[in-house]
């Protein structure tokens, strides 16, 4: 094993990969390493890892990760898979140092240093930002293009088990991803007591749908939520699946339902944080141990059961106002701006075949053909007695359909009367939608057509 020291004033960026480099073992201030079979060092050599004898320092990523598939060639996976995201947090508290993004993480070359030094204060809000990111702002971000879909959906699902014997390629890997289980900020504050200063902002699921809630290293319980569900078997009171269920509804229009989501994910979060503030400063005044905790516990577990309540909450609403396609603010399809359906972005218009729609699809000399002769007069005779009679028949279609209508509207009123029991209005207007007042409509502006025909 390895260790190396982060200065108070540096980042690090450990993702999925060994990052230390050089070691000095005798700098035991910024370095540590041990193991059986002679420590981190011996263990190397006696693999045949590291040469004591060349004059080489001892590199620890170096020698200890294997370099198989880091630039192979078509498919340099874990290079990319590694680096870019060490490159995005570097960018990201580091912006001056221009680190080049296409460097890559190679084992045998470093690439990137083991740490760098923030140009401004990362806050708690940093941290849990980068953990969300999906490198947005940059030749990378994963809400552009295609492969983003009409929506503009940064998220990537992984290519099957079959699909490196078929075809070579692959997607980003953002720091945010949507397979995560889990996410955390670990933060501690040596200037306040154990109990207090080690907190951990825990979030069930991916970062980019969850909330973090702050959990205390000396709790002793959590609540029943956060502790119960399994992935197999949807469970709506499970902490878990809470989450997991709304991240996955996002997903019908990303770039509308998670602007809304994290609006509210801001809101909760920045809640916590204010009222930790307070908390803290009346157990801290408590002065005994025991009572000091179970105050934080108190309130920590009410905070993180209140958050699951909202976001309950907050699906509910997302679940009716985003369905179908359409954006549902309020009852009533009558009134200005009640229902909307936003469809696609051109430019995910223009990458389809919509612009080319219907093409050869739909021949106009076929359609003609397949009328078959001009009518003769003799025809045209028959065809006028039969104009009349029909005429006859579309005037009593039309009032026997707008009999059925009202009393179909009335029926479907009281089907739907739950729907709106307060507002009288958005139910008749509801109801009347319901029932085909829409294509009733559209069913009399035909018959007039006919009628002038008939004519």
């Amino acid at each position: 094993w390895a260790a190396q020291r982060v200065p108070d004033d540096h980042v690090s960026v450990i993702a999925n990969g060994f990052v230390i480099r050089e070691m000095d073992l005798d700098d035991t201030a910024n370095f540590l390493g041990g193991g059986s079979d002679g420590g981190v060092t011996g263990a190397a050599e006696q693999m045949g890892w590291w040469d004591s004898k060349s004059g080489e320092p001892f590199d620890f990523t170096k020698a200890y990760v294997p370099t198989d598939d880091f630039t192979a060639v078509p498919f340099p996976k874990t290079a990319l898979y590694v680096g870019r995201r060490v490159w995005r947090v570097f960018d990201l508290v580091a912006p001056s140092q221009k680190f080049d993004p296409y460097a890559g993480y190679i084992p045998a070359l470093e690439t990137y240093p083991v740490t760098v030094q923030a140009e401004h204060k990362v806050s708690l809000n940093d941290v849990m930002s980068m953990m969300r990111d999906s490198y947005e702002g940059t030749e990378f971000d994963m809400s552009k293009g295609l492969a983003a879909g009409p929506f503009n959906n940064p998220l990537r699902y992984d290519g099957n088990k079959d699909q490196g014997a078929r075809i070579f390629g692959g997607f980003e890997r953002s720091i945010n991803t949507y397979r995560t289980a889990y996410t955390f900020v670990a933060q501690s504050r040596p200037n306040l007591p154990d109990d207090v200063g080690g907190i951990f902002w825990y979030g069930q699921d991916a970062p980019h749908g969850t909330v973090y809630v702050p959990v205390y290293g000396a709790m002793s319980e959590l609540p029943e939520a956060y502790g119960r569900g399994y992935m197999a078997k949807y469970d709506p009171d499970s902490a878990w699946w809470t989450f997991n269920f709304l991240n996955q509804w996002v997903q019908l229009r990303y770039n509308l339902i998670h602007a809304e989501m994290a609006t509210e994910q801001s809101r909760l979060e920045n809640l916590s944080m204010s009222q930790q503030q307070l908390i803290e400063a009346q157990a801290l005044a408590l002065g005994d141990k025991e009572a000091r905790v179970a105050k934080l516990e108190e309130w920590a577990n009410s905070n993180a059961n209140s958050i699951l309540d909202s976001w309950k909450s907050l699906t509910n609403y997302l679940i009716g106002k985003y369905t179908n396609g359409w954006v549902i603010s309020f009852e009533g399809a009558s009134k200005d701006g009640a229902v909307v359906a936003p469809g696609y972005s051109d430019e995910w218009l223009e990458a389809t075949t919509y612009t080319m729609w219907p093409g050869k699809t739909f021949n106009v000399a076929a359609a003609q053909s397949a009328m078959g002769p001009t009518p003769s007069s003799t025809d045209s005779a028959s065809s006028n007695g039969l104009a009349a009679f029909m005429f006859v028949v579309l005037v009593s279609a039309a009032a026997a359909g707008g009999v059925y209508h009202r009393v179909n509207s009335k029926a479907q009123s009281a089907n739907y009367a739950h729907l709106s029991p307060n507002d009288a209005t958005a139910k008749t207007a509801f109801s009347y939608q319901m029932a085909g007042g829409a294509a009733s409509k559209q069913q009399e502006a035909e018959m007039v057509a006919l009628e002038h025909q008939a004519l």
